[in-house]
């Protein structure tokens, strides 16, 4: 499912790519935190910011890299602050 997701997303099929990744958080599986953050991309690529904020924070804790996931929410949050 993540791999699927993935490939969606690539295609900017977010709907379907979002599904795909709630399926994997929905599992537990490992890859939930990685998955959270893919999610939450599409939701930005959808003009969604407050699910997309929502889930970054969600993951920031039991990410892999939380460097990375803390950079993708401020850089969401300055966007969100200039209205874009």
């Amino acid at each position: 499912a993540m791999l699927e997701g993935e490939a969606l997303e690539s295609l900017g099929r977010y709907r379907e790519a979002i599904d795909r990744f709630q399926r994997v958080v929905e599992a537990g599986s490992p890859l939930a935190p990685r998955a959270k953050v893919e999610m939450a991309g599409c939701f930005e690529s959808l003009g969604r910011e407050e699910e997309a904020l929502r889930l970054y924070l969600e993951a920031l804790s039991e990410h892999p890299d939380p460097r990375i996931v803390q950079l993708k929410i401020e850089r969401l949050q300055k966007r969100m602050r200039r209205g874009e």
